[in-house]
């Protein structure tokens, strides 16, 4: 009586066995499933929309899988720490601007970034290091600085971008940029430049060089004379 009941728990285990197998191989992502780890670092599922995009704003394809590339690694699901999200590392703002509404769609992420990156380089007339600071920083930053943003993230990936497209000499001049300065002043969001206490002085004498030599200014340890106010719409000032 025992064999019979060790053959129907064996074939029992077998069967509860056989039944685990199943549900682990239905439980794991194809290799083009969207929640497959391969999507996140492969690039070849998405290059069929990247691929579209290209044709459709007219963009070096090479461009863009250097964008995603650097921006996400290819992770569709990928979210920085600012809210960036998606395979192009779209934000809300610039998202709503091209029309995404899930920016964790592959598709769609690829179509507004690619969107996004046709009007920065008719905006900057393909100067594609200007087009790639203001992708990371905004054109707002590019507009202060009056160039590449000094931000470490921005220059960073302005010349990670240009090495996967193969350009030395662009990352040789970016490289070789110091840090464009901005306006200055009250509200401009941009700290005051730094001088040393020698350079002020040495700028000051040579101000004052080319003024004495031209009679407007008395000579080292006179006076200055007092300045006459002009007449503004017919009123003598005091």
């Amino acid at each position: 009586m025992d064999q019979p009941w060790l053959a129907a728990k064996t074939g029992i285990l077998l069967a509860l066995l056989a039944l685990a197998h199943a549900l682990a191989f239905v439980g794991t992502p194809y290799p083009d499933s969207p929640t497959s780890t391969a999507l996140s670092r492969d690039p070849t599922p998405i290059k069929v929309y990247v691929r579209a995009a290209a044709t459709r704003y007219d963009v070096p394809e090479k461009l863009i899988v250097a964008i995603i590339a650097v921006e996400s690694d290819f992770n569709p699901r990928a979210v920085s720490r600012k809210g960036a999200t998606g395979l192009m590392q779209l934000m809300p703002g610039t998202a709503a601007t091209v029309g995404v509404r899930d920016r964790l769609d592959a598709p769609q992420n690829i179509d507004g970034g690619v969107r996004h990156l046709r009007a920065l380089m008719d905006r900057y007339a393909n100067d594609l290091p200007l087009v790639l600071a203001a992708y990371n920083a905004g054109e707002h930053s590019v507009t202060v600085y009056r160039g590449i943003p000094p931000y470490p993230e921005t220059r960073r990936f302005v010349v990670r971008v240009l090495r996967r497209l193969g350009d030395p000499l662009a990352v040789e001049k970016v490289l070789a940029q110091s840090a464009p300065r901005g306006r200055r002043g009250p509200g401009s969001g941009v700290p005051p430049a730094s001088e040393s206490s020698r350079e002020a002085a040495a700028r000051a004498a040579r101000a004052r060089d080319i003024l004495e030599s031209k009679g407007s200014l008395a000579p080292a340890g006179e006076p200055l004379p007092v300045p006459v106010r002009e007449k503004r719409s017919g009123i003598q000032a005091p």
